[in-house]
């Protein structure tokens, strides 16, 4: 696996997504890398993968959430 490929095809697809809110982009990427990362040390050591995964989608959702209208981050 070539990482610089996979970091650009990842930055790429980020980029590509419907702006669901403001910097949410930037959320994306965060989330994916983290659990890219999270994916590298349990592939290392045995790490409990499933909860970190569902972990930083929930922190994803919970940003989404905090940046709507639901969540009183925009205005109306």
């Amino acid at each position: 696996m070539n990482p610089k490929k996979l970091i650009s095809t990842i930055e790429k697809k980020c980029q590509e997504a419907p702006e669901r809110v403001p910097d949410y982009h930037e959320a994306l990427l965060d989330a994916i890398s983290d659990i890219v990362w999270a994916e590298h040390q349990h592939a290392i050591r045995a790490t409990t993968i499933q909860k970190t995964v569902t972990d930083h989608c929930e922190a994803l959702g919970d940003f989404v959430y905090r940046s709507t209208e639901g969540g009183k981050g925009i205005e109306s």
